[in-house]
């Protein structure tokens, strides 16, 4: 009796890491050892995909918010931003939204700021996190929208 050989298969895999294109081929064949290979491929094409999905990138937003440093969240702010801050509520231009910031920050002068939850969803995101100042803790949440590849904050709430 003869032993008949099966074809391989080729299995592609694109993974998006670091913003650069990978391909991975790899190659199997339908023996016993074939099956293992199959499941081991499809672990990796999970893996790969897991590590793919990337959230936006907050960290400039969080660490001018840490510094109280407004100027940092010029470009980064909406055309219409809707602020809640202690002694203040304003649906606004960015330059409002930064007016307002400049005063809470000026009042409570940060000493830290730590991001609680993150998480974006198509081309909107939001975070919320922590405000440590010189005499007490906030609540921050901010809602964001994409576009371009660039973050947009719409909504700030301090609280």
């Amino acid at each position: 009796m003869q032993k008949k050989e099966e074809a391989g298969f080729f299995y592609v895999f694109y993974a998006s890491i670091s913003k650069y294109m990978y391909t991975f081929v790899l190659q199997c064949s339908l023996n016993k050892e074939g099956i293992l290979m199959k499941k081991i491929l499809f672990t990796l094409a999970l893996i790969i995909s897991a590590l793919s999905i990337q959230a936006a990138d907050i960290t400039p937003i969080s660490d001018a918010i840490k510094a109280g440093n407004t100027d940092m969240l010029k470009d980064k702010m909406a055309g219409e931003v809707d602020i809640v801050a202690p002694g203040a509520s304003k649906k606004g231009t960015g330059s409002d939204a930064i007016a307002i910031l400049k005063s809470f920050f000026q009042a409570n002068k940060p000493t830290g700021f730590t991001v609680a939850h993150h998480a974006d969803k198509n081309d909107s995101g939001f975070f919320v996190g922590k405000l440590t100042t010189e005499s007490k803790e906030f609540r921050v949440n901010i809602t964001y929208t994409i576009k371009d590849g660039k973050i947009l904050i719409s909504i700030i709430r301090i609280e």
